[in-house]
């Protein structure tokens, strides 16, 4: 009889650790459930609220972006830029004075040259042909930083 009373101790005891371990699963899986769901909605509303931020940020940027445009056109203006440059006592030159100069091949390039001995060769080329008395046509010249 003992035997008996052995072997059905230890089926409910069998039986009552897989009832326990079910109630937890029961038990833990809503709080599980709930814990993702308020997350996912802390989530949802932290991420709106930076949403909110970051489209007032582009607002603002957008209206300095729109004012420096404007800025940047009135600065542009050739009667402002008229004004300073007579206000610092530039003239118009005479428009007979203003000449042509022409580039010739035999000047070094700026490939062989450093930028100071180019413009130095330039400018030994550019007296040569003026003294010479012919007439030059005007290039302009790049200055590359």
């Amino acid at each position: 009889m003992k035997r008996n009373k052995i072997k059905l101790n230890r089926l409910t005891a069998g039986r009552s650790k897989n009832l326990r371990y079910k109630l937890f699963l029961l038990f833990l899986t809503p709080i599980l459930i709930s814990s993702l769901y308020i997350w996912q909605r802390v989530t949802v509303i932290t991420l709106s609220s930076q949403n909110k931020q970051l489209r007032v940020e582009i607002k603002q940027r957008q209206r300095v972006l729109d004012y420096l445009q404007i800025e940047v056109a009135r600065l542009n203006s050739i009667d402002r830029i008229e004004k300073t440059i007579g206000s610092l006592g530039f003239v118009q030159p005479p428009f007979d004075s203003v000449g042509v100069i022409l580039e010739y091949a035999e000047a070094p390039s700026v490939d062989t040259l450093g930028e100071k001995e180019n413009i130095w060769a330039k400018l030994k080329a550019l007296q040569k042909n003026l003294l010479s008395g012919d007439k030059v046509e005007a290039k302009e010249i790049k200055h590359e930083r």
